[in-house]
């Protein structure tokens, strides 16, 4: 067996997503694998499908990446039928954010003495990735942290 790491497989196929986590301390006390977002009365999620990939970025951080995911769905927030704020482990009002986004798979990337800086410019709270505005070549970063990284066990 070869001491050097094989070759990752990038995958073509599936599309790259910004997500914009504030802080992001919602974010790593999150008790489940739902983001919340301010829709604004659009459908953000119209070229999404499942199985693209969530790259969650901190806010007024250069881009700061805090987090990849697998895309499964997403739904409107209902009070009394949807979990609250508390019951997600977040702070502040439950009305603050109408769309739960459900992913899977998420591997956190904070522990880094050295964080993973995108550069992007945008206040977007979804925002596709393209290659040339990026520092990061996503999906080669992803084949690697599969490889290398165990996902954060949350529900």
């Amino acid at each position: 067996m070869s001491a050097t790491a094989s070759k990752p497989r990038i995958d073509t196929e599936t599309n790259d997503w910004f997500m914009r986590v504030g802080d992001g301390i919602n974010f790593n006390n999150s008790k489940y694998c739902i983001w919340g977002i301010h829709s604004h009365g659009k459908n953000l999620f119209t070229n999404m499908k499942q199985g693209d990939r969530l790259w969650f970025i901190q806010s007024k951080s250069k881009g700061k990446i805090v987090g990849v995911a697998t895309y499964i769905s997403n739904n409107k927030r209902i009070p009394n039928i949807t979990p609250s704020n508390k019951e997600l482990g977040w702070r502040g009002e439950d009305n603050k954010w109408d769309t739960e986004i459900h992913y899977r798979d998420l591997y956190t990337l904070t522990d880094h003495s050295d964080p993973l800086l995108t550069h992007i410019k945008s206040c977007q709270s979804i925002a596709k990735y393209y290659k040339n505005k990026c520092d990061i070549d996503l999906p080669l970063l992803y084949s690697y942290i599969v490889q290398y990284y165990k996902t954060k066990n949350i529900k």
